[in-house]
């Protein structure tokens, strides 16, 4: 059986610094140089990480065929192996791929006897890597998901409460809004490069 919640997801004391984490992060994407963008992520994504207690917390890059799913960035636990950029994660979970990427719902699973039958190769991908517990979030844009974002436990199992998913759901935001706002303005400059005389 699951663990409950822990109380970082609910006591006022860790609202408060949730609230810290979110404004935190917000500045530091903001004033960070557009080259060192990948890296404060991370960092956010640690801090991200080490508030929920998780193993693995990731943020995920989605094809536009939503065929490919690949881990963008990662923070990982001391001693969780890092899952390879070039995995195709739609193929290994293909009821979660279809799950958040057609139906653009959170995957909550709490326990791997949580999975349907539907969902009938994922359990052997879930001991493989392992995973415990696992919680991933749609982010879309114009109704089109164009990035996840993924929570593991692996030494042990523990429930995803409604109030976990909306903080979720804020960071990832946040997070997700700071790469395509620079990858938004890479393609302005790019294009102004073009226009320039002399080219």
């Amino acid at each position: 059986m699951a663990e409950q919640a822990l109380p970082a997801a609910d006591r006022l004391e860790n609202r408060l610094e949730f609230e810290t984490l979110i404004s935190d992060t917000s500045a530091s994407l903001l004033a960070v140089a557009p080259e060192q963008l990948d890296h404060a992520v991370e960092r956010a994504l640690e801090r991200l990480r080490n508030f929920f207690q998780v193993d693995r917390c990731a943020l995920l890059s989605v094809s536009a065929d939503r065929q490919v799913v690949n881990v963008r960035l990662a923070s990982y636990a001391d001693g969780v192996e890092r899952v390879p950029a070039d995995n195709n994660l739609a193929q290994l979970f293909p009821w979660s791929a279809h799950t958040l990427l057609v139906e653009r719902v959170p995957v909550r699973v709490a326990t791997i006897s949580d999975l349907p039958p539907e969902a009938d190769i994922e359990p052997e991908q879930w001991i493989q890597m392992p995973i415990r517990s696992a919680l991933t979030l749609p982010n879309e844009i114009g109704g089109i998901v164009g990035h996840l974002i993924l929570l593991n436990t692996v030494h042990r199992e523990r429930e995803w409460p409604d109030a976990l998913v909306t903080r979720l759901r804020v960071l990832g935001e946040l997070l997700v809004g700071a790469l395509e706002r620079e990858e938004m303005f890479a393609s302005l400059r790019e294009a102004e490069s073009r226009l320039r005389p002399g080219r």
